[in-house]
């Protein structure tokens, strides 16, 4: 029966909001602890004295419970400073305030993943393929320690 009489469309921008509407809505009945929002983002960037934009970095804190990070970029002048991992600490805290309790990024070969296990991600999970053939696409995590 599936297909008799069922057509797909490109969504408006009204019913995508619906989709998203009712996936979060049964998400949240599913997941122990979610919160509202469901997702609050948070991007930051550095500049120098003159205010020129060094990196970023970008993420969500999804149900409330956990980070995912998006985007990180520093120009590559400044790579070795240290301006990526004080633009991650502030994402991590940021997202920690948030009720957040661990991490998840992702990065191919050719981008940072030394840089993320560098400052406490490990790997989980690896892409053969990705985003084309002969390069890989990397999944790691970081579970944030809790104050005392």
């Amino acid at each position: 029966m599936f297909g008799v009489g069922v057509k797909v469309f490109e969504s408006t921008s009204g019913e995508a909001a619906q989709v998203f509407r009712k996936i979060e809505a049964f998400n949240m009945e599913h997941v122990r602890g979610a919160k509202l929002p469901y997702f609050h983002s948070l991007k930051f960037v550095a500049k120098d004295n003159t205010g020129k934009v060094l990196g970023g970095v970008m993420g969500d804190v999804v149900f409330g419970l956990y980070l995912t990070v998006y985007v990180l970029w520093v120009d590559e002048e400044y790579r070795k400073d240290g301006i990526g991992t004080i633009l991650m600490k502030k994402l991590e805290q940021s997202a920690k305030e948030r009720g957040a309790t661990f991490s998840q990024v992702d990065t191919f070969d050719f981008q940072a993943k030394g840089f993320y296990e560098k400052i406490g991600y490990e790997l989980f999970g690896t892409l053969e393929d990705a985003p084309s053939e002969g390069h890989k696409r990397y999944y790691l995590k970081k579970r944030f320690v809790k104050a005392k």
